[in-house]
């Protein structure tokens, strides 16, 4: 790959981060949109605001298709335009009662199936990426869900890790992106004391940082989010390899124990001096828990 070629492709990942936090915000804004509905008016209101956000959200996702590299644009553009099409079939012949609307932006906007989740984790894990698109594809139902394939996608395709220009390195500790004042002050508060064979920390934006702690729940992956009051930290952990330990750390949201090696999902608030503390608690391959 050309110089040329690793800038576009790094403007390619900032795009897509900077419209990560748009689909965010307009799902937020509509969920809290959902206590104006006090009367039939107010209803009818709100089903208008479904169909404008379906609208400008098809627009959004369509312009991140070309993002994707090695799906075929033409399989995803097929498959995003029949998505948004059936939600706007659903939003016409809703129930349009406050139970019904609250069905509807549940199913089809905010919900994240734990069925969809295995089928993302089975696929996509730590920097490797291997995935059935069908069956990805099967089990999306929500925009939600929609956009954390995306996020799974871009943050698991190695093209992608390999072209962040290196900024420093200690030890197994790398930081590459571009620099800022956030992304420095992660890495160099990073703990010497932590077993990783490998730490990414991956610059994305001023406010955004991406980790990958290997060994770690196998190959834990941080989102860390600049917020006024401290950072905002999401987690996902591949293979909860204790459940435990998983189940005492802070903010765990979700944990599937179905399977020997299950994964978990969390989030928490803080200080950027409480992500040593936090790695310290998940699982490594010494906490494995044998089932009988």
């Amino acid at each position: 790959m050309s110089e040329k070629e690793k800038q576009k492709f790094l403007r390619d990942v900032q795009d897509f981060w900077e419209k990560d936090v748009e689909i965010k915000k307009i799902l937020m804004d509509l969920l809290k949109a959902e206590s104006s509905m006090n009367g039939v008016y107010q209803m009818q209101r709100y089903v208008n605001l479904l169909r404008r956000t379906t609208n400008s959200l098809e627009g959004i996702f369509k312009k991140i298709i070309p993002l994707l590299k090695g799906i075929p644009s033409n399989l995803m553009l097929d498959f995003v335009t029949k998505f948004f099409a059936q939600i706007q079939i659903e939003i016409e012949s809703c129930d349009c009662t406050a139970p019904g609307i609250r069905k509807l932006v549940t199913t089809r906007f905010s919900d994240m199936k734990e069925s969809f989740l295995n089928v993302v984790n089975q696929n996509c894990v730590a920097c490797y990426l291997w995935f059935d698109l069908k069956s990805i594809v099967k089990e999306c139902t929500s925009i939600n869900e929609l956009l954390h394939f995306y996020h799974a996608y871009i943050i698991n395709n190695l093209d992608y890790t390999q072209v962040f220009p290196l900024i420093s390195k200690k030890n197994n500790v790398i930081l590459c992106g571009n620099s800022n004042s956030f992304s420095e002050q992660i890495f160099n508060k990073f703990p010497d004391d932590i077993d990783s064979s490998y730490v990414d920390i991956f610059s994305c934006t001023p406010e955004l940082v991406f980790m990958i702690v290997r060994d770690y729940g196998h190959a834990t992956s941080l989102k860390i989010s600049q917020v006024d009051n401290g950072i905002d930290i999401e987690y996902f952990i591949p293979k909860a390899i204790n459940f435990d330990k998983i189940a005492k750390l802070p903010g765990i949201s979700r944990m599937n124990a179905s399977t020997q090696l299950g994964w978990a999902t969390g989030f928490f608030h803080g200080e950027v001096d409480d992500l040593g503390n936090f790695i310290r608690k998940i699982p490594t391959n010494m906490d494995y828990e044998i089932k009988y």
